[in-house]
């Protein structure tokens, strides 16, 4: 198991309060090999965990041991464990050859460049994101019928590798109907058409998310678990 430490100014900067989150500890793998990227201090708890759960990194008990290892030092930074967000996140990557045809619908697919635009067709079905009119690779492709949009997929977030994040949501009525997929294909090849990388991220417990990164042609990328902190005093302020 690789274990990669932490940018050690990153490292200090975190640990002496500079930020609302931290991250000391984070196992990935990919193509069956195992990484670990750990805050330096932490090193020697990386060692251990290499040794003793390898090939079994995502266990419960492997889960239990960095717990046992890192909330006490992390609490005495300032840091509150979350379990909640300490997930294990499966990510599939956008192969233009590889994406599947886009699956017809009961609706029209448009392209929304704009939050003006998103709002003419919006209704009261959740939306996570926000657009930034000026940049052109941050657009939603959605499903409308009636002037409501059934299901969006839009970019989330950027990676640490420069890799554009798809999210997306469907309203209740319309699961099952094969529309998520259908916006995460035609999202997925307007990016890679403008030759950005495109990935789709989501916890491993996500059954259905699964799902539709798996008929929309993605392919799997890498199991990642982040053991997740957050600064309890900012939450006071």
């Amino acid at each position: 198991m690789k274990i990669i430490e932490e940018d050690r100014e990153f490292e200090e900067y975190i640990m002496n309060g500079g930020g609302c989150i931290a991250v000391p500890f984070e196992v990935t793998e990919r193509g069956g090999e195992y990484a670990v990227t750990v805050y330096s201090r932490f090193r020697d708890v990386a060692e251990e965990f290499s040794d003793t759960f390898e090939g079994d990194a995502f266990s419960e008990k492997a889960k239990s041991f960095l717990r046992l290892k890192l909330a006490e030092p992390m609490k005495e930074a300032g840091y509150e464990y979350s379990e909640m967000n300490s997930s294990t996140v499966v990510r599939f990557l956008a192969e233009k050859k590889k994406l599947s045809a886009v699956p017809e619908v009961d609706g029209e697919i448009v392209m929304i460049t704009s939050n003006e635009q998103f709002e003419k067709y919006f209704n009261n079905a959740t939306r996570d994101i926000e657009l930034d009119d000026d940049d052109e690779n941050d657009v939603c492709f959605a499903i409308v019928k009636d002037e409501c949009i059934l299901s969006f997929a839009g970019v989330n977030d950027i990676t640490d590798d420069g890799c554009l994040d798809i999210n997306v949501e469907t309203s209740v009525e319309a699961r099952g109907k094969s529309y998520a997929a259908a916006v995460v294909i035609s999202l997925a090849n307007y990016l890679l058409d403008r030759g950005e990388q495109v990935c789709y991220r989501c916890r491993s417990t996500n059954a259905p998310s699964i799902r539709v990164a798996e008929k929309s042609g993605f392919i799997r990328d890498s199991l990642t678990y982040s053991f997740v902190c957050y600064d309890f005093d900012a939450d006071e302020a």
